[in-house]
C-alpha cells in the first residue's frame, strides 16, 4: 500500500511539472489599452494571451478604415517582437513560386502553414471561424513557440 502511495505520488509531481514546462517561458498580456484601440472593429477576433517574452510596449494599426484588418505589434526587449496581422477577408497562403521555406501545421484544430525564409522572417498564418491571421517575427523563435502563442489566443 506504502509503495503504491509513493508511485502515485512521484507520477503527480511529474505530470504537474510536465505542464509546468509547457508555460516555463511564456510571459501573459494585458489587452485593456488594445481593446480599446481596436474597439471600432466590426468583427469578431481572438489575441494571444501569452508572448514567449516579456511585453515591453504594444501598438496597434489599421493601414485603411476601410479595410476589414489591423496590427499589432509586441515589443520586448533588445529586439525581440511578434507582429498580428488580423483580417477577416480570405487570405490565399500558396502563392505559386514563393521563395519562402513551406510547413503545413495545426493551431487549434485548425489547418495553417509556417513559413520561413533565408533572411530569418518567420510567419505562421492560420484561418478560425472565418477569421484569418499572421504571426510574423525576425527574432530568434522557432516554429512551436509560435504555434504555442497562436493557441493561447482567447
Amino acid at each position: 500500500m506504502k509503495k503504491n502511495s509513493i508511485i502515485i505520488v512521484l507520477l503527480m509531481l511529474l505530470f504537474s511539472g510536465c505542464s509546468v514546462g509547457q508555460d516555463k517561458n511564456m510571459y501573459e498580456i494585458n489587452h485593456d489599452d488594445i481593446n480599446q484601440s481596436l474597439e471600432d472593429i466590426e468583427f469578431d477576433y481572438n489575441l494571444p494571451s501569452k508572448m514567449p517574452f516579456e511585453v515591453v510596449n504594444i501598438e496597434t494599426s489599421r493601414p485603411s478604415l476601410s479595410q476589414p484588418l489591423f496590427t499589432v505589434d509586441y515589443m520586448g526587449e533588445g529586439e525581440k517582437y511578434v507582429t498580428l496581422d488580423v483580417t477577416n477577408s480570405n487570405v490565399n497562403f500558396k502563392l505559386p513560386e514563393d521563395p519562402m521555406e513551406k510547413e503545413e501545421v495545426t493551431v487549434n484544430e485548425a489547418d495553417g502553414v509556417f513559413m520561413k525564409n533565408d533572411h530569418g522572417a518567420k510567419i505562421l498564418a492560420w484561418e478560425e471561424k472565418e477569421v484569418s491571421y499572421e504571426l510574423m517575427t525576425n527574432s530568434n523563435l522557432s516554429k512551436d513557440t509560435l504555434v504555442n502563442v497562436a493557441e493561447s489566443f482567447d
